[in-house]
């Protein structure tokens, strides 16, 4: 870990990952220390940059998003200046979520939402065919999401104190977007934006009265819109910096196949996200590892004993231009 991360802030950071809007009181306690003493830590962990945000992870279907594409993308020349304006555009715009500079066949690794197949042509004929320097573009479709994570596999002493996040009672399905009214987006808005928020801040931005807000806050809980509050934590700052993309092909697509491969790769707190794709691969997974022997130790003892997996190509991104969990919403 970390110099300056202690056991008893990895554990706060546990707690926090998967429940950014649990009181500073309950989490003192379930980390047993002092709700001043835990305030104070997460005061210093916020300021040294160990904790990013304080993010709301919403459902994408449930807000019209329903086309997940990984774009690889590589540039004519490597020129710094090329590179740089690059990774400028992309950061400015809200449909990129992830954006890695990366080892292997294509410079850059992108994953972008958007409404639909329609949308993303928008998006290529918007974006990235407009930018200086673009050479090839091969994008992949995610068929389905098997795993999508924002919590970082860390490491305590005592595990048994960190309890998982808060379970939001909700329904089987996702509200549609027809029922989300403009107030709706703008309270989705700002949770995106600051999961922390007291429900009475909340309330004024979206112009509300406290008891109204938190109906609808409850009501978009219920309804599967709202999936989790998190903290995103530096994966830097608790030696969790290597991010690897693996591309997994089976031996045989049947469904039994692919069904012991997602019950498997579930249970793996190394893998960030997972998608049934199109294209090349079956699936494609983003590992976070401390280093590159942890990775090598992951493969042995995961990915190579699981049933069923024909072939496996790792990535390395050296470095990552953008994270976002914030949803472009439109009202």
């Amino acid at each position: 870990m970390a110099k300056n991360v202690e056991n008893i802030d990895l554990r706060i950071l546990s707690r926090l990952q998967h429940d950014a809007r649990i009181s500073n009181l309950q989490l003192a306690s379930d980390v047993g220390i002092s709700a001043g003493s835990c305030a104070r830590r997460i005061r210093t962990l916020e300021a040294d940059g160990v904790i990013r945000r304080y993010v709301t992870l919403l459902e994408p279907k449930a807000v019209g998003l329903g086309v997940t594409v990984f774009v690889e993308l590589s540039l004519n020349l490597q020129r710094e200046a090329l590179l740089e304006a690059f990774e400028e555009a992309v950061i400015g715009r809200p449909d990129v979520l992830e954006c890695y500079l990366m080892t292997g066949d294509a410079d850059y690794m992108l994953r972008v939402v958007t409404t639909d197949v329609q949308g993303y042509e928008r998006f290529l004929k918007t974006s990235l065919t407009r930018i200086d320097g673009v050479d090839r573009i091969k994008s992949s479709f995610a068929l389905k999401r098997l795993k999508y994570s924002t919590a970082l596999p860390l490491e305590t002493d005592a595990p048994q104190t960190v309890r998982s996040g808060r379970r939001l009672a909700r329904t089987s399905r996702p509200a549609a977007l027809a029922t989300l009214d403009e107030i709706d987006i703008n309270i989705l808005s700002c949770l995106q934006d600051q999961a922390r928020l007291s429900n009475v801040d909340l309330a004024d931005r979206v112009g509300l009265t406290p008891a109204p807000c938190l109906r609808r806050v409850r009501a978009l809980e219920h309804a599967g819109v709202i999936q989790r509050y998190a903290a995103l934590v530096e994966p830097g700052a608790v030696q969790l910096g290597v991010a690897i993309f693996v591309r997994i092909t089976l031996v045989q697509q049947v469904e039994k196949r692919l069904e012991t491969f997602e019950a498997a790769i579930r249970h793996h707190p190394e893998v960030m996200e997972c998608y049934l794709m199109t294209g090349d691969a079956d699936y494609l997974l983003r590992v976070v590892v401390p280093d590159v022997e942890s990775y090598e130790r992951f493969l042995d003892t995961a990915l190579t004993r699981t049933a069923g997996v024909a072939s496996i190509k790792s990535s390395f991104a050296l470095r990552q231009v953008k994270y976002s969990t914030a949803l472009p919403l439109a009202s």
